[in-house]
């Protein structure tokens, strides 16, 4: 927010003239207390707006424009939306008439509108949305069946369909683990050793057609009536296990394989004149939008972000990204650009940071991905995982490369709580689930050691016979009891932590 980077712009002050007191004759501290008044800390936001009011003239936007509230946007873009859509009613193009049937059902239209705006918004989190909507037009055409696992949303589709078998393969190996083991349902091994196969199956399947037929023609076996001398709670706990797998093959099916290749084949031919008008009419909208915000001298967030691109950024005839002249400007001008959370940018913003940096990678990102989850303005942490696994560490990093610094000591927080959540992390995070794997790297150290308060006082008293008979026992307690309160005792078992 803006107060926290004026927090921070007012610590800073502070530390350079606590040091200037110091040190008075220091040249490098009088200067640097004279320049933090013109320095860039601020949002994003605000930065891109120091970029536009000092450029305007180069994207034709007149100098007087102000910031538009959210609810001022919202107005407006309904009003937009539906002056578009009652000219395409009169219009009666036969490709809208088809998509009004297609989105409306039972004549209402409130569908219509939110296809348009939730693409229209999601389309601005990219850098060049015009592009990216172009691109989408060819989503669903297809010239045969052979296509079908060439597109975008079927590698989705194999991606989540193998984060979801990957989950089940866990939880029935937990489960053979307990028939295997002492008390354990024994009965129940041979079942779960066929849907361990079964599994293991559809992991290894790529092909659509084999895909849909093992999901429709395979079952799950009955689980044997055999009696056996086991723990019923252990057995009640295999068959929960086993119940929780079969819901999420059949949620799979019902998802991603319900038809056949052919079906979806033709379902998709029949959808796509539909999607292209779906895009058509989003770009129709953005145009009309952003002429009606220009015709208003307003600007939004997003608008900001646009135009600082298109004020530092081009394309060449061949589509590559080439710096403007106001961005080797501001390239030499900037001889550091700092970036926090920056596991909450999105692909514009990412943009405008290169755009800065391109040359001479003086661009230094901090930032946490377990820590990106409110995904606000369409924020992309892919972003920030793709450096975090392409930068080597400082130590093996080349000259002029980007490097990674692990930042892994934690200064607010005692060892027994970071150990306790190092434990949940490894379990329970990975790069399908979390976006990266939670190993020794991820892991939070102790950054200053706690000093112990002082052993608990634990007392343990006998019950009314005047007897120690339980001195033993209660010494042993007490030190288990310290032993949990200093946090130097977790015990694994299986799946949880006890």
């Amino acid at each position: 927010t803006s107060a926290a980077a004026a927090q921070m712009r007012e610590r800073i002050s502070k530390a350079v003239s606590k040091k200037l007191e110091e040190q008075p004759e220091n040249e490098h501290l009088q200067k640097q207390a004279a320049l933090i008044h013109n320095a860039q800390i601020t949002t994003i936001d605000s930065f891109c707006l120091f970029i536009i009011r000092n450029n305007f003239n180069e994207i034709g936007l007149d100098p007087g424009f102000r910031v538009a509230d959210e609810g001022e946007i919202k107005l407006l873009e309904g009003d937009v939306l539906n002056d578009l859509l009652e000219d395409c009613h009169a219009q009666g193009r036969e490709e809208f008439i088809r998509f009004v049937e297609s989105y409306s059902a039972g004549g209402n239209e409130k569908r219509i509108e939110e296809a348009i705006l939730r693409l229209y918004h999601f389309s601005i989190s990219y850098p060049f949305p015009e592009e990216w909507l172009g691109a989408r037009r060819d989503d669903y055409t297809l010239t045969s069946i052979e296509e079908l696992p060439q597109k975008v949303w079927f590698q989705g589709a194999l991606r989540y369909m193998n984060t979801v078998l990957c989950e089940c393969e866990e939880r029935l190996q937990r489960g053979l683990e307990i028939a295997s083991g002492i008390g354990g349902p024994e009965q129940y091994r041979e079942n779960l050793i066929t849907d361990l196969e079964l599994i293991e199956k559809l992991r290894s399947t790529t092909d659509y057609q084999k895909l849909y037929d093992l999901f429709t023609y395979s079952s799950f076996s009955r689980l044997s009536a055999k009696k056996s001398d086991c723990d019923p709670a252990l057995k009640e706990v295999v068959k929960a296990i086993r119940d929780e797998v079969k819901k999420n093959i059949a949620d799979l099916k019902k998802f991603l394989f319900l038809i056949s290749p052919e079906d979806t084949f033709e379902d998709m031919k029949q959808c796509e004149g539909v999607v292209k008008e779906l895009v058509s009419l989003t770009l129709a909208y953005k145009e009309r939008l952003d002429a009606a915000k220009r015709d208003k001298n307003i600007v939004d967030f997003s608008d900001m972000e646009h135009f600082a691109l298109q004020i530092l950024l081009e394309k060449d005839e061949e589509g590559n990204l080439i710096q403007r002249e106001t961005a080797l400007a501001f390239q030499d001008y900037f001889e550091e650009i700092m970036i926090d959370e920056y596991q909450d940018s999105n692909g514009v913003q990412d943009a405008i940071f290169t755009a800065l940096t391109m040359k001479r990678n003086n661009c230094f990102m901090v930032g946490d991905v377990k820590q990106s989850i409110y995904q606000f303005r369409l924020a992309d942490p892919g972003i920030f995982l793709e450096k975090y696994a392409s930068f080597a560490p400082v130590e093996q990093a080349a000259e002029g490369e980007g490097r990674k610094v692990l930042l892994s000591s934690n200064f607010r927080s005692g060892w027994a709580v970071l150990s306790a959540s190092n434990d949940v992390f490894r379990y329970c995070m990975s790069p399908a689930v979390g976006g990266l794997y939670y190993g020794e790297e991820e892991a939070l150290n102790e950054g200053i050691p706690h000093v112990p308060l002082g052993e608990p006082e634990v007392e343990f008293h006998a019950l009314a016979t005047g007897e120690d008979t339980y001195a033993e026992e209660a010494a042993y307690v007490a030190n288990r009891i310290r032993e949990l309160l200093d946090g130097r005792h977790m015990v694994r078992q299986g799946d949880q932590l006890r």
